[in-house]
Formats: structure tokens, sequence, C-alpha cells
């Protein structure tokens, strides 16, 4: 799965939401809502990022956001083919006489936020460094108790620009 590029990867060359960046402030509360909803964790020290943030409207107004996960996809092999159902797939469906088909739908919103990214893989999903005074959560607190300043977030539940994201998520259900 890994490549053994992680520290190959440079930080500048990926685009996060100037907006978000360029305010420390901001990006701190941003920080701390992903810590609060367990989509992120912290890191003693100030690491290079390998994934960034930026926000597009969707159709009824809401952001969303979206990680340029290149520099997590560069630490990465290729994944494996992934074969997905199709409409056509659903068309040619059949039973035989007085046998009935069930269906069912499922709507795929915050799909990959029900999975949790293996420890072990966790390192190549690190966000920009945030200034622990900023942060207001008591992993913060604790970190800068021991002495540190910086910490980097990391997250904990796959990104869906990642390119093992959906092969791994559909080999789990």
């Amino acid at each position: 799965l890994l490549t053994g590029k992680t520290d190959e990867v440079d930080p500048t060359a990926l685009y996060g939401d100037p907006a978000l960046y360029n305010s420390p402030a901001d990006y701190a509360r941003f920080v701390g809502d992903m810590l609060s909803c367990g989509l992120a964790e912290l890191r003693p020290g100030s690491l290079g990022a390998t994934v960034k943030f930026f926000f597009v409207r969707k159709s009824d107004g809401r952001p969303r956001a979206v990680i340029d996960c290149r520099g997590a996809n560069a630490s990465c092999a290729e994944p494996p083919k992934t074969r997905l159902g199709s409409v056509q797939s659903v068309t040619e469906m059949s039973t035989p006489d007085g046998e009935t088909l069930y269906t069912s739908s499922n709507d795929l919103s915050d799909f990959f936020y029900g999975f949790l990214i293996p420890v072990w893989l966790r390192d190549i999903f690190r966000m920009a460094a945030v200034d622990l005074k900023l942060l207001d959560c008591a992993e913060a607190k604790r970190l800068l108790a021991a002495g540190h300043t910086y910490a980097t977030p990391g997250l904990r539940a796959p990104p869906m620009g990642w390119s093992w994201a959906m092969y791994l998520s559909l080999i789990h259900i």
C-alpha cells in the first residue's frame, strides 16, 4: 500500500483555501471542529502537510469541504481496480416467475466518515500544523503542558480524494 515517499511531498504544491490557511484563528477553529467531531487527532510538533482543505458550494448553497489528497496519494501505490455496480446491471436483473425481487437504496452522504484509517496509516494524512494556544480542547492543553507549542492534526477518517478510499471502504461492507 505505501511507497515510502511520505517525506517527498511538497506541502506548497497542495491547494488549500487561502481564507482558511491565512488566518491562524480561523484555521484553529476549523481544526477544533474536526477534533470535536472525531475526524482528526493531534500529533505533537510541526510536520509538513500532506493534505489541505478547500471549499465549494453545494447546490443548496452550503459549503462542501474538499480535500487535496495529492500528498497522501503520492505516498501510496496504485490501488486495485474498483468495480462498482451500474444502472445497466440493475436493468439486467431478473427473477424466476412467481418470485419477488427486493431492492433498497442508500445515500452515500458522508460515507467515508463511517470508517477509521488504521493508526499505522494515519501519518500520510497530515494537515498543516496548528498553534496549540489557539485550540480550546483537553488534548491541546495536555500538549502545551508538555512543552509543545504546535501540533500537526491528522485525519482519522479516509478522505474521498484518497486513491484507496473507495476500494478499502467497499471491501469492508
